[in-house]
C-alpha cells in the first residue's frame, strides 16, 4: 500500500470518528406546540412557551397569547396590538398594567391612541401657543408610555422640511424617549417615565 492510500484512510478514519463526537455534543433543539395548544392544556398566557428566535406576546383585548419575530412584536406595540411579556418577572412585569385606549385632547379637535403601563392617564391637553401636548398621569411604580398624536401639535406647518424631533420632558426633567414612527400625519413616542411623575410634556418645534 503506498504512503498516499495510508494518508486518505487515516483521514478517512478521523473524519468518522469526529463527526459524531461533534453532533452528539450538539444541545436538542425543543420544539413547542402552538401557543393556543398549550392554553388547551392549561399553561397560562404568561407561562407560554415560545420556540427559538420567537419572542412571547399578549393580544391586550383580550391576554390570548402569540408567538413572533422580534421585529414583528415591535409592530404589534407600536398599533397597539399587544404588549409583550417577560414570564421570569411575572407578575412584577409593568406590561401586565397596561391600559390602551384614546383619549381626546383638550383645546383641539384631535384625539392621541396610547398605551401606558404602571399609570393611569388623568388627562391630555394642548398647549396652542407652545405647541406641546401635556398629559397628566397618576403612577403606580415606572413605567412607559406609548403615545400617538397628531404631528400638526408636534410641528409647525409653517416649517417646510421638519427635521427636528421634539423635546420631551416628566414634571421639568428632560426624558430621553424614542420615536416609534413618524409620518406627515401623526407621530408615535415611546416615553419611559419614573413613579411620581405627574406630567410628560411633549414640546414641538415651533417657527419663532
Amino acid at each position: 500500500m503506498s504512503w498516499k492510500a495510508v494518508f486518505f484512510a487515516l483521514i478517512l478514519i478521523s473524519s468518522v470518528s469526529v463527526i459524531p463526537l461533534a453532533f452528539s455534543q450538539m444541545p436538542p433543539v425543543t420544539i413547542f406546540q402552538s401557543p393556543k395548544k398549550q392554553i388547551e392544556q392549561g399553561v397560562q398566557y404568561y407561562n407560554v412557551k415560545c420556540n427559538v428566535g420567537l419572542v412571547l406576546m399578549k393580544k391586550l383585548s383580550d391576554n390570548s397569547p402569540a408567538c413572533v419575530k422580534p421585529d414583528t412584536s415591535q409592530k404589534l406595540v407600536e398599533r397597539h396590538w399587544g404588549a409583550t411579556v417577560n414570564p421570569n418577572t411575572f407578575p412584577y412585569n409593568t406590561l401586565e398594567n397596561s391600559t390602551t385606549g384614546t383619549m381626546n385632547i383638550t383645546n383641539t379637535k384631535f384625539s392621541a391612541n396610547y398605551t401606558i403601563t404602571n399609570a393611569q392617564i388623568l388627562g391630555i391637553r394642548a398647549d396652542v401657543q407652545s405647541l406641546s401636548t401635556i398629559v397628566t398621569i397618576h403612577t403606580n411604580s415606572d413605567g412607559n408610555l406609548i403615545i400617538t398624536i397628531p404631528t400638526a401639535l408636534i410641528i409647525d406647518p409653517r416649517i417646510a422640511n421638519p427635521n427636528d424631533q421634539p423635546l420631551v420632558l416628566g414634571d421639568g426633567m428632560e426624558i430621553n424617549f424614542k420615536e416609534l414612527k413618524k409620518t406627515s400625519t401623526y407621530q408615535t413616542l415611546s416615553i419611559p417615565f419614573t413613579d411620581g411623575i405627574t406630567e410628560i410634556e411633549i414640546i414641538g418645534t415651533n417657527l419663532t
